[in-house]
């Protein structure tokens, strides 16, 4: 790993608080933890590892693939596939002891159809007005006639809230009142049957919604659930990024590709290693800004897919940054929601665009991992 490369410092220890903080919040029976995607481009393995030695025994992954990895890692937990078991599965799933949410018809078919020696648990998910995975309600109460889903192992009734950040939003409320009667129904099919309708944002927003099981995801790492409010959670993710040059521009010079910035002044500036080939996002150029110390630095011109330049004229001349300092990116002064709204995105996508070239750093409060992946 070369030493220009910016870098990512995670610390695990705040995840396993945020996960503690979610869990204490919860009125349900059990909390878990959204994993997918190598854990938000944090790190599966360390990710997991640390949620586990916390007491979290409930993953949710995307696919199969992300499932296996997680199920290596925690050999008995619980791991639970938002996206099903698709055709040609079924096998693995039963030979890894791995739980599908089973979102269609024809899964549901499938599942019902194929001979397990040992059949796994399963979820069953329903579409309440997110418009995506998930069987419509129709086809729901059609099923709960047309299948035994005790028989099935189907334990776990699901869905999703398209706008728990916004609690006041009329939709929460129709689908919360859809997934309440679809609840009554399955479990007049499944008597010890379960239910799933918590998200990061609805843990908070939405008592009614608790029910059995959690899935926060954006929390966990950081991101605040509460749109309009102090984030509760811990700041887990500091991104900084090397300074390779500082140097001089006169009145008229221009900076970047296109010559979209030109100063109107002398002007102090320093490119910095980073750019969208890491994940910081080309949007971002108008409204970004790293930090230095508590001096905040205006990024000026486009960025580029290695680099980008930061406005250095304001700090105090003994003080500036200098080749091999690094700037924060995002961390405690410069956060997640924050830099992503910079960047006119969502700290979701800009977590998990972070690229393969950052250094990633882990603590746990007791023993720093070094890991380049």
């Amino acid at each position: 790993m070369s030493a220009v490369n910016g870098e990512i410092v995670i610390q695990l220890s705040a995840i396993a608080n945020n996960w503690r903080t979610l869990k204490s919040r919860f009125t349900g029976r059990d909390v878990g933890a959204v994993v997918k995607a190598n854990a938000y481009g944090l790190g599966e393995r360390q990710v997991v590892s640390t949620l586990l030695e916390a007491g979290c025994q409930l993953f949710f992954v995307s696919n199969l693939s992300e499932a296996i990895s997680v199920r290596a890692i925690a050999p008995t937990a619980k791991v639970v596939v938002f996206s099903g078991c698709a055709k040609g599965e079924e096998a693995d799933f039963e030979r890894y002891s791995l739980q599908p949410v089973l979102v269609s018809t024809a899964m549901l078919a499938r599942w019902s159809g194929y001979r397990f020696a040992v059949r796994p648990s399963a979820y069953i998910k329903i579409d309440t007005g997110m418009g995506r995975y998930g069987l419509s309600l129709d086809d729901f109460y059609g099923a709960l006639k047309a299948y035994d889903l005790n028989a099935l192992g189907v334990h776990t009734l699901m869905s999703h809230l398209a706008l728990s950040e916004q609690p006041s939003a009329d939709i929460n409320q129709r689908q919360m009142a859809s997934f309440e009667r679809a609840r009554a129904a399955f479990l007049g099919c499944v008597p010890s049957g379960e239910a799933s309708l918590c998200n990061s944002s609805a843990i908070f927003n939405f008592d009614a919604a608790h029910y059995d099981i959690a899935r926060p995801g954006f929390a966990l790492y950081g991101g605040n659930p509460l749109s309009d409010k102090v984030n509760p959670m811990q700041c887990v993710v500091t991104v900084t990024l090397p300074v390779v040059q500082v140097r001089h521009l006169d009145g008229g010079d221009s900076v970047g590709y296109g010559g979209d910035f030109i100063a109107e002044k002398a002007m102090q500036v320093a490119t910095v290693y980073g750019g969208y080939a890491d994940g910081i996002l080309r949007a971002g150029a108008s409204s970004l800004s790293l930090v230095w110390g508590r001096e905040v630095l205006p990024v000026v011109g486009r960025v580029s897919m290695d680099s980008l330049v930061v406005d250095v004229t304001h700090v105090p001349l003994g003080s500036r940054p200098k080749e091999g300092d690094r700037l924060v990116f995002m961390g405690e002064s410069h956060v997640l929601d924050e830099v992503a709204a910079d960047c006119q995105t969502i700290g979701y996508e800009l977590l998990t665009s972070l690229s393969g070239r950052f250094k990633r750093v882990y603590s746990d409060g007791r023993i720093d991992k070094l890991s380049d992946i």
